[in-house]
């Protein structure tokens, strides 16, 4: 059997004819991510990238600073006794080493350095770069394929570039502004977060923009937690052909929480974390105006003190129409989700827009700012109600939010018409087995090149 060494250095691969190559990937690859912090799988809907490619397993390990010395998670991790040196600027720095593995069964390596703790200002995520590729070096890391994210993981794929290294790199941008123009130049294939920051990168890259892959990355939901016909937390399952127990569920909802039981009315869903209180806030300012209406609203916050109060004072007004459910339960945001109409989410960054989906995959209609980046995989629903999966607006300010919720009542009368785009949504295909496809087919394409563009 021929086979031919494509590439050199730290990733070498002797790559067969296709069908056997393609078997041989979907077993060995050694992928490498550099973030600044982090994605918890267990604090968001759904799974991290790190996850959703080690389910397909690939051996995932991920290099981050270390920002939070004090941090319960790391108890279990342990200091190496070799360090990292760092020559810049003249001057020598020593980064110590602990290595452990996550609650996903993800390897992680932390450098620590005391100008990292609290977060990385220019100068140590330049260090911390450095110091990620020391690290490969020193450790002699056998690694086929290094994603890095944002600016700390597009300075590191650039210092990779520098160092000559043959992994293929990838760079994910989720936030503006994007990386400068030389560290887009290092990664062979670019993913962003939305249509936005994609355009952006394709405005930077200009006449190089050929030589890579640009991609949008699409959000993906855990379908093994969102299923509305095995939720071991919902009173009654059901699905896009029949919708009898989504009725149950909300009346369950409602005797619940003692709102009146009627299924007549929208009943809209909210979902608000006290890390990003601005939309509630809003929400609070214009529920008079909203609650003067024939709907119910639901509430579900962790939030604390006078928001707490300005939303029990909310209530004392409109005890059949509001109720408030405080702290941060799972299984009732699942209840919720299941039960409600409309699933309002007050925010335009975070791990809940997630909720987006699972609204979809529940047949409840999400309501979202065309500012939040999952914006960008909903569809606006039209006027006459003949197409759409959610209701989208433009910013969070007061007006903008009391009309998109006054045109979700108002679309509420013609349920005939909005069930069948309810159904359409559900059977969206939304799963991360889908999205790990996307990635390994990137992959395949990259290495099929022969050579690594930016190389």
């Amino acid at each position: 059997m021929k086979s031919t060494d494509q590439f050199s250095g730290s990733f070498a691969v002797r790559l067969a004819p296709r069908p056997l190559y393609r078997l041989w990937f979907h077993r060995f690859m050694e992928l490498l991510f550099i973030r600044n912090e982090p994605v918890d799988s267990r604090t968001s809907p759904g799974l991290s990238l790190e996850r959703i490619l080690q389910r397909r397993d690939h051996k995932v390990s991920l290099l981050l600073p270390l920002l939070d010395p004090e941090d319960p998670a790391l108890r279990s991790f342990a200091r190496r006794l070799i360090t990292v040196q760092v020559e810049l600027d003249g001057e020598t720095h020593e980064l110590s080493i602990l290595t452990g593995r996550d609650r996903d069964g993800i390897e992680r390596t932390y450098l620590a350095h005391p100008g990292f703790e609290g977060g990385l200002d220019e100068a140590h995520e330049i260090l911390f770069a450095r110091a990620a590729v020391n690290y490969l070096g020193e450790n002699e890391s056998v690694v086929d394929i290094v994603y890095g994210a944002d600016h700390v993981g597009a300075l590191a794929l650039r210092q990779l570039q520098i160092e000559d290294d043959a992994a293929i790199r990838i760079l994910l941008v989720h936030d503006s502004p994007i990386p400068e123009k030389d560290a887009l130049l290092a990664a062979d294939a670019i993913f962003a977060s939305r249509e936005a920051l994609l355009d952006a990168v394709d405005a930077a890259l200009g006449d190089d923009r050929a030589e890579r892959i640009l991609r949008l990355l699409t959000p993906s939901l855990d379908q093994a937690e969102w299923n509305p016909l095995t939720d071991p937390a919902l009173k009654s399952r059901f699905d896009p052909l029949d919708l009898r127990g989504k009725a149950a569920c909300k009346t369950a909802l409602q005797r619940e929480l003692s709102l009146p039981i009627r299924d007549d009315i929208p009943l809209y869903g909210v979902v608000a974390s006290d890390e990003d209180t601005a939309g509630l806030e809003l929400l609070i300012e214009i529920g008079p105006e909203l609650l003067k209406n024939d709907v119910q609203l639901i509430v579900h916050t962790d939030a604390r003190g006078e928001l707490i109060g300005a939303l029990e004072e909310l209530w004392d007004h409109f005890p059949d129409r509001l109720q408030i459910r405080t702290g941060r339960d799972d299984a009732f945001i699942h209840q919720l989700i299941a039960g409600a109409d409309l699933l309002l989410l007050p925010i335009e960054r975070g791990d809940d827009l997630l909720l987006a989906l699972a609204a979809q995959r529940y047949g409840t209609l999400p309501i979202v700012s065309k500012a939040a980046p999952i914006a960008d995989a909903l569809v606006d629903i039209d006027p006459a109600i003949q197409s759409g999966n959610a209701f989208i607006f433009g910013r969070l300010e007061r007006e903008e939010l009391l009309a998109v919720l006054r045109r979700a009542r108002g679309a509420f009368e013609y349920r005939d018409r909005l069930k069948r785009l309810i159904q359409l949504a559900m059977r969206i295909e939304q799963s991360q087995e889908r999205a790990a496809e996307f990635h390994e087919h990137l992959i395949i394409e990259l290495i099929e090149r022969g050579e690594t563009p930016a190389a």
